[in-house]
């Protein structure tokens, strides 16, 4: 939520249930509307760079590298993740969850 929004990301996440050292949430409507605005963003971007006949999509994938380096700066993430960009496909799912009038849930637990 920081990375996408610069705002804080206290309160973003509801725990619904916890079992061990595994936790569930469900996303608060403002982290999925800053998910699914980032996702639209880039599909916009990606359109723009093909209507333009970028096939390298020169700015789709610039802002896909910024969001990949907010979201390394913004979280506390171990030494061995030097990228996100792979997670940053979840932006879509919080896309047509906000389509569907649903909620993203989150699980974390130890290696997630």
């Amino acid at each position: 939520f920081t990375a996408l929004t610069g705002r804080s990301a206290d309160n973003v996440l509801t725990l619904l249930a916890e079992k061990e050292q595994g936790r569930l949430f469900v996303a608060d409507p403002d982290f999925l509307d800053a998910m699914a605005e980032s996702h639209e963003r880039l599909h916009a971007l990606q359109k723009a760079d093909l209507a333009r006949g970028d096939a390298e999509l020169t700015t789709w994938w610039a802002e896909r590298e910024a969001l990949d380096q907010a979201w390394l700066a913004a979280a506390d993430w171990p030494r061995s993740v030097t990228s996100t960009s792979h997670r940053l496909d979840r932006l879509h799912w919080a896309h047509a969850a906000r389509e569907r009038g649903q909620h993203p849930y989150v699980w974390h637990a130890r290696g997630c």
